[in-house]
């Protein structure tokens, strides 16, 4: 019996982290939807942290539209959502997501996911918290990200 309660306990830990061990996590007091708003809000009123695409016809096209959910495969009821941040003064494109079975808990919290760091030229990325990316420039990056993006939401958050 104390083998099936492990095996129950690893299941819960495996699910609430997704597919984002290494990532750091924040708990975001709000709702989802607040906090979407929130992201298309800041995206708004600070063009530097949409990252555009050029198009093969030479047209440029805002690759980070009004947050939209989608569903993973097999995963009928859970939203997801993806945030993509260019923070111009690394030339980086930070990604973030929302973990969607935390959100069964509570209406009100969630879990948001600093996942990686890619480089705009190559796009090569290196995921936060692994030996990809530096000791050093892993904490500089999650710096940047707590304060440029997260203190900017205006929302509740700790790690």
């Amino acid at each position: 019996m104390k083998k099936i309660y492990i095996l129950l306990l690893c299941l819960c830990v495996y699910q609430s982290c997704g597919s984002y061990f290494s990532a750091e996590r924040y708990t975001i007091h709000c709702s989802e939807m607040d906090f979407v708003r929130k992201v298309d809000s800041l995206k708004s009123a600070h063009h530097e942290y949409k990252w555009t695409v050029r198009n093969p016809d030479g047209t440029y096209e805002d690759s980070d539209g009004i947050s939209t959910p989608f569903k993973s495969i097999g995963d009928d009821d859970l939203l997801h959502y993806n945030f993509t941040f260019y923070i111009p003064s690394e030339n980086k494109l930070f990604q973030c997501q929302i973990v969607p079975y935390n959100s069964l808990v509570s209406e009100n919290e969630f879990t948001l996911v600093f996942s990686s760091v890619s480089d705009t030229t190559y796009r090569q990325v290196c995921s936060i918290n692994t030996k990809e990316l530096p000791k050093e420039e892993n904490e500089k990056y999650k710096r940047l990200f707590e304060t440029l993006i997260l203190e900017s939401l205006n929302v509740e958050w700790e790690k």
